[in-house]
Parts: C-alpha cells; structure tokens; sequence
C-alpha cells in the first residue's frame, strides 16, 4: 500500500485529496485545466429532482483571505443529469473517484435521487453517494437537515437502504450548535463517512448602492480564514463518532490540509481554492506523499488524529 492510498471504511481512493461539489463543476468541464487521475476523489455538483435556476447574481463576493458564495443549488435537475451529465462525468472520471452528491427539498426528494443516480451509474460505476445536508442558501432541505439532528436521522435512515455497495457518505454543515449532535445521528443510523463542510454566514454591503452586495442578502463564508474554524470542528468531531471524517474549508496548501489530518480527518476535500489554483487536487497529493517521506512516515494515517495523542 503505498503512503497515501485513504480506506475509508470499506471504499478505497487513490489518495486522501478531494475535489468538493460545487467547486469542481461536473468534473468534465475540468478535465483541460487539471489532472484528473491523480485526485483522489471528486464530487460532481449537487443535483436536486426538479431543475433550479440558483440564485440571481451578484452570487459571489471576493475578499481579502475569503469569499462569499449565495449560488443556491444551481443544477439541470436528475433528468438531464442522468441523461446528459452522467455520461461525462463517466467519460473523464474512474468509478473510485465519484462521488455523486444528492440534495432535495424533502426526504423524498432525496430518496428518489438516490434510486436513480444509482441505476444511472450502476453500483460500479461510482464510489459513494454523498448526501448534501450542507447548501445554506436554499428556503427548504440543505443546512436545515444539519440543524436539527432528529430529521437528519430520519434522513440517514431513509436512504441507507438504498446504498448497498456502495459508501454512504452524509455532508452536514458545522455552522450550527448542534453539530456533534448531528454527526452523532449520522453514525448511528448508519452512514459510512461523516463529511464535515465548514462554513458559517456573512453579509457585506455594497456602500454605494447602500444594500447588501448579493442578491440573497447573506452568504455562505469560505475561504482561507475558514481554515481554524474548521480545524476545530474536526477535532470535536473526531472526538465524538469513530466513522471516518472528510473535511473542508480554508485548505490552501499542504499545511492546512496536514493540520485537518491531524485533528482526526481522514481525507480532506478542496473546495474555492480550486478557482485559483484548479492544478492544487492533482498537485497537493504528491506534496503529501514526499512529506510523509522525508518524516520517515510509512503511511498517512499515523498522523490522522495524531494531535490529540
């Protein structure tokens, strides 16, 4: 086994290195400006029953060390995605590198997604389902499943059935109080992997226009400031459930993705920083790799919750 193959329970990647929805598109439109056989694993962006606009632009703000994102699950909706998307993403993709990410509005949403994006691909034809309880800027399903840990246990319990060979993998947000509470509803009713996005809101204002500078008034924080925010939230996390972590926000460099390992993730995914730097999935796994050597260190995992020892 080489130094950074990444078992996550009973799936296997390449390398510990992930692209996350949303920032990765449906992974083909990337296949000019990035190496794709060398990430370990990519998440096509999130797709929903019915078709959504997204939100109206200005969806995104830049500043110093953050941005702000209110897009609102943008998406062709599972019809065209199966017929037009699937493809494409099969066609620039290995199956152990797919993820297929689901969000709805209700949990019948979510379980009429998983049906078909399992048959679409067949059960070796992808690696995980990773069910989105995450996107903060829609009205109905997202964030609001991580927020009350009750639903998001009926949620789990819903859709596990319907993942047999595959890993089941549930994306819940940390921005809320009850985020052990939530991870520890994951594990129980039978997730595989526990994916932890770290964000939190923000608003700024356009000063000129005196009103807020996104259409949707407030946004999604993301970025390098996220970084220490989410370093925290794995450690509770980690503290709180045995199942594998990943874990986003704020990853930059090797450092940040190094600190994650260390507070108990399993595998990180990268998420804005890919809209500077889209070579850094493909790149940061070898940074990995001649890092554990040089430590003299036979493979990742010794260092993954290697600071609560």
């Amino acid at each position: 086994m080489s130094r950074i193959k990444a078992v996550l329970g009973k799936t296997t990647f390449n390398t510990p290195i992930f692209a996350a929805s949303g920032c990765f598109g449906h992974a083909y439109e990337m296949a000019e400006f990035t190496d794709i056989p060398k990430i370990g694993a990519i998440s096509p962006k999130s797709v929903t029953k019915e078709p959504r606009k997204g939100n109206p632009p200005p969806r995104l703000w830049h500043g110093i060390g953050v941005q702000m994102s209110s897009v609102g699950l943008q998406n062709p909706g599972i019809d065209v995605y199966v017929k037009e998307k699937v493809p494409l993403i099969k066609s620039v993709c290995r199956p152990d590198q797919i993820l297929v990410s689901v969000a709805g509005g209700c949990i019948e949403d979510y379980v009429y997604n998983v049906d078909r994006i399992i048959n679409a691909f067949g059960e070796d034809g992808f690696a995980a389902v990773e069910i989105n309880a995450v996107c903060p800027n829609v009205s109905v399903g997202g964030s609001s499943f991580s927020k009350v840990p009750a639903n998001l246990a009926e949620l789990v319990k819903a859709v596990r059935p319907l993942v047999k060979k595959n890993a089941l993998i549930i994306k819940i947000i940390t921005l809320f109080d009850t985020v052990l509470d939530a991870a520890k509803a994951v594990e129980d009713n039978g997730a595989d992997i526990i994916f932890a996005a770290n964000h939190t809101m923000g608003m700024v204002i356009d000063v000129e226009k005196q009103r807020p500078y996104l259409h949707a008034g407030r946004g999604g924080l993301e970025g390098a400031a996220m970084l220490p925010i989410g370093v925290m939230k794995v450690w509770d996390i980690y503290n709180t459930v045995k199942i594998p972590i990943i874990s986003s926000g704020g990853i930059r460099d090797l450092d940040g993705a190094l600190q994650y390992f260390m507070a108990g993730a399993s595998a990180v995914a990268l998420g804005s920083v890919i809209f500077a730097d889209p070579m850094l999935p493909a790149t940061l796994p070898l940074e990995l790799d001649s890092w554990l050597a040089g430590k003299g260190i036979a493979h990742y995992s010794e260092i993954v919750g290697a600071a609560h020892k």
